[in-house]
């Protein structure tokens, strides 16, 4: 199985590319070139360069894959305009959707928040509960999500 993994270079993408590598899956990830890659490398990861928001590289990043894990995402960064989150977690989720479907990718996982649910007030709760986010992130990621299922 080859799958495609966006943001492994983050904290949870990293742990899944150590974890497929493990199980003896061949790995490609999308990264951007500011991306501290030395770990993927050690793994003997396939690097390709590109971004969620740049169709071409995704088109590239998709082709002869049969999974895509898509995680890569946009948290926690001070004075970013709110529009930061739409655009890389909506736009970028679409885009990638796009160039998966294109490319005949057989299945697609997303990677999303709890937070989508906002405050649980007796836990737990589960896929049934209702949208309730917060804050710009996870209206982002609502979004994401639907356009996902």
């Amino acid at each position: 199985m080859k799958a495609l993994v966006t943001g492994g270079t983050g904290f949870i993408g990293s742990h899944l590319v150590d974890a497929l590598v493990g199980r003896g899956c061949q790995v490609r990830c999308l990264v951007r070139m500011t991306s501290n890659v030395d770990h993927l490398r050690e793994l003997g990861v396939e690097l390709v360069s590109g971004d969620i928001l740049e169709v071409e590289s995704l088109e590239k990043a998709t082709s002869g894959v049969d999974l895509v894990y898509h995680l890569a995402g946009l948290l926690g960064r001070w004075g970013l305009p709110v529009r930061s989150y739409w655009d890389i977690h909506v736009t970028g989720t679409q885009n990638i959707l796009q160039a998966s479907q294109k490319q005949k990718v057989g299945k697609f996982i997303y990677c999303s928040t709890a937070g989508v649910l906002g405050p649980i007030a007796n836990p737990p709760a589960d896929e049934t509960w209702p949208y309730a986010p917060s804050n710009s992130y996870e209206e982002a990621k609502v979004a994401a999500e639907k356009l996902v299922l």
